[in-house]
């Protein structure tokens, strides 16, 4: 039961982290200096101004096309990556031998979530 907990915890975590704006909006509001978030603020509001652009790319992808050399940025910017590493950490805790199911089991959460999500858009 512990592993569907936690496997359910990374696919809820990696659901929000890129399905949504969450990294630069509660970093905006509680005054965080992120990876060249004032950049981005700046470019967004270019965007908004621009009555041609009706989309926008995340904080994710802006810092993806900025700082494609930046591994932590290659982390966060590829989910089975950064699932693998909370997975690892997850695993530190509750038992090495339970890493694979831990993954296995956050990336079909994680991939049943996205779905759903986008069926909900439509």
């Amino acid at each position: 039961m512990e592993i569907f907990i936690i496997s359910l915890s990374i696919a809820y975590l990696l659901l929000v982290f890129y399905k949504s704006n969450v990294i630069a909006e509660y970093s905006r509001l509680l005054r965080i200096k992120w990876f060249k978030l004032g950049e981005y603020y700046k470019w967004v509001k270019n965007c908004e101004e621009n009555t041609t652009l009706n989309e926008y790319m995340t904080y994710l992808e802006f810092l993806n096309q900025h700082w494609k050399k930046n591994f932590i940025v290659k982390l966060i910017s590829c989910a089975l990556c950064l699932c693998g590493w909370l997975s690892l950490v997850a695993s530190v805790f509750i038992g090495f031998q339970y890493f694979l199911a831990i993954a296995a089991l956050s990336l079909l959460f994680y991939f049943i979530l996205v779905i759903l999500f986008e069926k909900s858009e439509h």
